[in-house]
């Protein structure tokens, strides 16, 4: 084994080192994460993908089906993204058939940054 160890392998260490902070990093902020507001996130992806000022919650559960057993599990994630200014309820509209419920989405969330 030799005793010295050249500076471009240092050099690669180091870099490498770096590399792996960074994702050290990232995969501890998703670790750290709640259920709750990974699914939120999860939402705010499929409002933004589909670019959709307004949506009805039970589309929004369609799209989200495999993640969700019922409407009723979706509510708290709903809740938390009314909290933050994502979006807001909008007052049933009286249709014939089922009532469903609708939410407005926060025109700033399209805007660019």
């Amino acid at each position: 084994m030799p005793d010295i160890i050249e500076s471009a392998t240092v050099t690669v260490a180091i870099e490498l080192g770096r590399l792996l902070v960074s994702h050290a990093i990232v995969a501890f902020g998703i670790m750290q994460k709640s259920e709750k507001t990974l699914n939120a996130e999860k939402l705010l992806a499929w409002i933004t993908r589909n670019r959709t000022s307004r949506f009805r919650v039970r589309d929004i559960f369609r799209a989200h089906q495999s993640r969700f057993s019922e409407v009723a599990a979706m509510t708290p994630v709903l809740l938390l993204l009314q909290d933050h200014g994502y979006i807001r309820p909008l007052s049933r509209a009286l249709r014939n058939g089922r009532p469903s419920d609708e939410y407005e989405v926060n025109p700033a969330l399209f805007q660019p940054t």
